[in-house]
């Protein structure tokens, strides 16, 4: 059995609970409806923006090439789709009509309208009319992924056989992170 590494599994959770202050902080944003300036919560919501998502891209990809290396890609392909795949799905089918209820609601209300949400008017206008062009909103990360995995599952039997030519690697390295 190999040994896991506590290192990355570490950082994983750190990211996780930076982005739990980063979706904190974001209410505090100059000009975003806060009481006061709040420059340093600005400064970090730039910081962390910056690289804490491609962190956790960058992750996933060394994850699911240990695991097709250690599996095969077959069982890494399960495995990504059921990990992936499946949250994406359910959140598709659950949590994004809820959120497009809630957010339609906030529209109406930021408008003037002042009906009540649970009016057949409302309902039919959330979940059916603005249901037809849906934004994924906070799933986009998701399916990302799915596209990653994707490209990756697609294009990694070329990609072994190429030969990366003596010092090379560094910078393609480097150029990879742009």
């Amino acid at each position: 059995m190999r040994a896991r590494l506590h290192s990355l599994d570490t950082m994983r959770a750190f990211l996780m609970l930076l982005g739990v202050i980063f979706h904190s902080v974001q209410f505090s944003l100059t000009g975003h409806g806060a009481t006061g300036e709040a420059p340093f919560y600005d400064a970090f919501i730039f910081f962390v923006h910056s690289w804490r998502m491609p962190a956790f891209f960058l992750l996933s990809g060394f994850f699911t090439e240990l695991l097709t290396e250690r599996r095969g890609w077959r069982l890494s392909l399960s495995n990504r789709l059921r990990r992936v795949g499946g949250p994406f799905l359910l959140a598709l089918l659950i949590v994004l009509p809820i959120n497009v209820f809630f957010i339609s609601a906030y529209v109406d209300l930021a408008q003037g309208r002042t009906e009540s949400v649970f009016t057949l008017s409302f309902l039919q206008e959330a979940l059916f009319h603005r249901w037809r062009k849906p934004k994924l909103h906070h799933l986009w990360f998701l399916y990302y992924l799915l596209g990653f995995f994707a490209v990756y599952f697609a294009a990694r039997p070329v990609a072994l056989k190429w030969k990366i030519p003596a010092g090379w690697a560094k910078p393609l390295l480097y150029a990879g992170l742009f």
